[in-house]
């Protein structure tokens, strides 16, 4: 991707994070975002994923504070095992192991821990890699 491409990406991101914030976005109806509910739907970690990779980038303090909020009301999911499913390490790998690398938080390690003992990861990288 060209510097001007990633300059549109993040431009847009960011007037696109400003209408949608928290609330997870999964489609559009009549040109208006609709929202994901479920904390434990298979696409809620795309939104704060694509934010903490734009905050990598940028550093632009909405990007990670978005991502954080939008993680908390995901972690939810993580203490019930009804909902619990195949995908539940995919979600979080985008989100609280981006956040590991970018912040250090200690919630990273502590999320892929309670996935890695649920089955629902299927790569620990902080556990692997002796982090833990």
């Amino acid at each position: 991707m060209g510097n001007s491409s990633l300059v549109r990406c993040i431009y847009k991101s960011k007037k696109t994070s400003n209408d949608i914030s928290i609330p997870f976005p999964s489609l559009t109806s009549d040109g208006i975002y609709e929202n994901t509910h479920a904390p434990w739907a298979w696409v809620v970690g795309f939104w704060p994923g694509l934010l903490w990779l734009l905050y990598e980038k940028e550093h632009y303090d909405p990007f990670k504070n978005i991502a954080i909020s939008r993680e908390d009301i995901m972690d939810g999911a993580l203490d019930e095992y009804v909902n619990i499913h195949h995908d539940v390490g995919f979600m979080w790998q985008l989100t609280s192991v981006k956040q590991w690398e970018l912040l250090g938080t200690e919630k990273g390690v502590v999320d892929q821990i309670i996935l890695k003992n649920n089955d629902a990861i299927y790569d620990y990288p902080l556990v692997s890699d002796g982090h833990t």
